[in-house]
């Protein structure tokens, strides 16, 4: 979570806000998507994002499998 803390805000009481001049959306924006899922949360994950048109576009973060349950089910945990 550390890494994606750089462009969103990955929890209420991060360290310091994104680097990323216009951030992306915090996780908890990401989890209260009305059609949000593990699934297709895991879709866009492994999916790159940043193309030459938007280089700034979320990029594949390339984790491993355990990382990426990690990951989603802290993002789903934020769920209202």
């Amino acid at each position: 979570l550390l890494v994606c803390a750089a462009c969103h805000v990955v929890a209420t009481d991060q360290g310091g806000p994104p680097i990323l001049r216009t951030p992306g959306p915090s996780f908890e924006a990401i989890a209260n998507k009305p059609d949000m899922t593990a699934a297709s949360l895991r879709a866009f994950l492994t999916t790159t994002h940043a193309k030459i048109a938007t280089p700034t576009g979320m990029p594949n973060p390339q984790l491993a499998d355990y990382e990426m349950d990690e990951v989603i089910s802290y993002i789903m945990s934020l769920r209202h």
